[in-house]
């Protein structure tokens, strides 16, 4: 069994192992978790980016959809983003087929589907707000710690901007998908891959995932935004408001949601603000999770290095299971890093 293991510098650790789902009623239910970033094309000309994750099993997503966009100055804009690409989210072992290839497959399958869509705002203003007008609807059915059930709720997320304190501004941007297969009884760590183009500061909050503008999902008895997963002991979701990680340890198989949104500042001032919807798919695994170590093998997770001076690490991996072979893959989020690894059983990365 090949085990593959992501991050950048906190870690994701995920087993590529074949989780399997009963079937799933469509109910008009698709949505999986989505962001929505923006890239100043200069002046007040922007560009929208909005993901969408849909669950393969399913109604199809859309070709284009709207993004409403208000200011507390007075005005509005409405933005459409069109589809550019989809593709699959891999988290089986290659040789499984998804309800994404198969829609009789008994695997889950998930893809993103990616859109853009320009705008010129008509003013500057020290708060505009862009979300989705009207939200996804619905969420994913698969989704059990939500009361009703998760198909009740649609899926809403939104952008701020403050174009008045900075006239051409770059949004926050996530590297990792907002989509997480997890073991249970496991501690294990989720990390967004989250930075800014133009260096700002980021800070980040974990909220209750909105159903639309003005209502938000429920959670089953027990949990909450902050707490979203079945636990055993009360902070089994711990979360970073520096780096938006987020250590999680269900105590059962679940599939639940949450949401992160990442403001941005500039010498103190709040420019922006991105939210990203997420959703977590925790299984009863058969195996252990591999393990990675820190910097140069040891514990240590954390480093400072100069600017303009070159900084080289290796990680490696391990696993008590002595038959599985683990693989280190990154997600590309430092674009002049370079990352290559050993391909050996236990498998070391250079970065």
């Amino acid at each position: 069994m090949s085990k593959r293991l992501y991050g950048l510098f906190q870690f994701i650790f995920c087993v590529s192992i074949l989780f399997s789902f009963a079937p799933q009623q469509a109910k008009a239910s698709h949505a999986v978790g989505a962001d929505l970033t923006y890239v100043c094309l200069g002046g007040n000309n922007y560009r929208f980016f909005f993901t969408l994750y849909r669950d393969c099993a399913g109604i199809a997503v859309s070709s284009s959809y709207t993004i409403q966009g208000t200011s507390t100055c007075g005005g509005n804009v409405s933005i459409t983003v069109n589809l550019d690409s989809t593709r699959e989210i891999p988290h089986t072992c290659s040789t499984v087929v998804t309800k994404c290839v198969n829609i009789a497959s008994t695997y889950m399958g998930i893809e993103a589907n990616y859109y853009h869509g320009d705008i010129t705002l008509p003013s500057v203003c020290n708060y505009w707000t862009f979300g989705m007008s009207p939200a996804i609807c619905n969420r994913n059915a698969a989704i059990n710690d939500l009361t009703p059930n998760g198909s009740t709720y649609c899926l809403y997320v939104q952008a701020t901007l403050n174009n008045a304190a900075v006239q051409c501004n770059n949004s926050p941007t996530f590297t990792n998908m907002p989509v997480a297969f997890l073991c249970a009884n496991n501690i294990q760590y989720f990390n967004h891959g989250a930075y800014d183009p133009d260096g700002d500061s980021l800070a980040f909050t974990m909220y209750t995932p909105h159903s639309d503008a003005v209502s938000d999902v429920q959670y089953i008895a027990g949990l909450s935004g902050t707490q979203p997963v079945s636990y055993n002991f009360p902070d089994s979701t711990r979360f970073n408001t520096s780096t938006g990680d987020i250590r999680i340890v269900a105590n059962a198989a679940q599939i639940t949601v949450l949401a992160v949104r990442a403001d941005e500042y500039r010498n103190g001032v709040l420019i922006g603000s991105v939210e990203r919807d997420i959703q977590i798919i925790v299984e009863t695994c058969t195996d252990n999770p591999p393990t990675l170590s820190g910097i140069n093998g040891t514990i240590n997770f954390v480093y400072t290095a100069c600017a303009n001076a070159p900084f080289c690490f290796t990680i490696k991996s391990a696993d008590i299971d002595n038959n599985d072979t683990t693989v280190i893959t990154w997600n590309g989020g430092i674009p002049s890093g370079t990352f290559t690894t050993t391909h050996t059983k236990r498998d070391t990365a250079h970065f």
